[in-house]
Formats: C-alpha cells, structure tokens, sequence
C-alpha cells in the first residue's frame, strides 16, 4: 500500500522474525478466550476460537508488558459480561455495554458520545497501538474472524479495502488519538473489506458511522487514550453459495 504516512507504514504488516516458543501469557490469553466463548454460548453467540500463525508469531515478539495489556484488556471485557448478567442487564445493549466497560478501564467518552450510539450498531474501542479492546455483542453477530488475531494485531492489519480507504480510516483514527475530539461523522459508503488471514477469509460490507475520542481517568486525567468506532456491517455471501442456494 502506497501511503505517504510513516506510521501508517509501520502498522501495515509488521514482520515476524522467525519462530519463538508461544509464552505461557498467550497460553492464558488463549484460555480467556474460551472462557468469553463459553460464557457467550448460552446467548446465543460464539467466538472464533482460531487464530492465524501471524497473529501467534506477532504476539511471541510483543513485550511482555503489550502481551500484558491484551490479557489485561480481555479480561476486563469479559468481567463487564459478567457484571452485566449478574446484575441482569442486558449486555446487547451497545450503550450499556459500552459504559459498563469504559468505567472498567477506566476512561470517559466526549460530550455527546453516547447520543450518537444506536442500541444494535456495532460500537469498537481501539487503543493507541489501534489494536481493539472492546467490541459490542452485535459485533459477533456479524464478524466472525479469528478472535486472537482482532486482540493483537491492529486495525489495518487485520482488515483490507480499497488504499484509499483505509487510509482516510487510519488518519480519522490516528487524529482522534492525537488531539481530544468529540463527535465526528464518517463521509464514507458502505464498502467491502476482507479479513487478511484465516483459511477461508471472509469479505464484508461496511458503513463506519461515527468516531470519538475516549479520555483517561486516574493518574493522567484528560489524555486521549483510545477511540470509540461505531459501524453497521454484513457479510457477504459468496456469488457461487448464493446460485447454488
């Protein structure tokens, strides 16, 4: 991709330098996700439970503080679940959901956030190293690619499109993670973008609607730490699956 941006570079494809032993914090991450996986089941929802030999090598190369962080990160995703049920609150609703898990992290949205989120979009959360950490239910309703690889590799990486798309996407991303925004509408189509790995990579049809800022709370109050994304999406069925039905 032939974008002049130096970072957006950097996040494209980030290339492994040979094979390491899988440490036991991937063992654990990969465990979480079962757990997510087995806890979603009874509402009617499942996890992609495979993972791409890029994401695994990606991941053997982190730090083990960013190995942390994502482990860290799921596991506050999967304790909002459970609050949620607990307190017999409906995780399906984005809004509550989204909430319950900003005040997890601890972060807070702009003014007018959460006006703008519909109850069934798809709501994300990426952090500054545009990895996701948070995903609403609806997003498993229309996404099925390898959970492992959405918890470690960044947006750009495990979504393709048109260049040009998915640059305007990185430099709305990448400016609302530089400066404290509020609410600011996508001008994009809908448009298709295909998951980069896994043994039968999907395409889907995707609208983003709005992005904000997310600040931090705690120790450095105010900072811009992470974005919050909302979509609507389907996946597309194969020209052949839809002849042959």
């Amino acid at each position: 991709m032939q974008v002049s941006n130096s970072r957006r570079r950097k996040l494209i494809l980030r290339t492994p330098r040979g094979p390491k032993k899988f440490p036991l914090i991937g063992q654990r991450l990969i465990r979480k996700i079962s757990d997510l996986d087995r806890l979603l089941m009874p509402i009617g929802l499942r996890v992609n439970l495979e993972s791409s030999d890029y994401a695994r090598e990606l991941f053997c190369r982190l730090s083990l503080a960013a190995q942390r962080r994502a482990f860290q990160a799921l596991s506050l995703y999967v304790e909002t679940i459970e609050d949620l049920i607990r307190h017999q609150q409906s995780p399906f609703d984005a809004r509550i959901f989204a909430w319950a898990f900003l005040k997890k992290a601890n972060l807070h949205p702009n003014s007018r956030t959460f006006e703008s989120i519909g109850r069934d979009e798809i709501v994300e959360i990426f952090n500054r190293d545009f990895t996701q950490v948070f995903r609403s239910l609806s997003f498993f309703e229309k996404f099925d690619t390898p959970f492992f690889d959405l918890l470690i590799l960044d947006r750009m990486t495990v979504f393709r499109s048109q260049a040009k798309l998915e640059e305007k996407i990185f430099l709305k991303m990448d400016a609302c993670l530089k400066q404290k925004r509020g609410v600011e509408a996508f001008d994009l189509a809908e448009a298709e973008w295909e998951e980069r790995f896994g043994a039968e990579p999907r395409n889907y049809l995707i609208r983003y609607k709005m992005i904000s800022s997310l600040l931090a709370r705690g120790k450095r109050p105010g900072r811009v730490a992470a974005v919050l994304m909302t979509s609507t999406a389907e996946i597309q069925v194969p020209q052949l699956q839809v002849l042959a039905s």
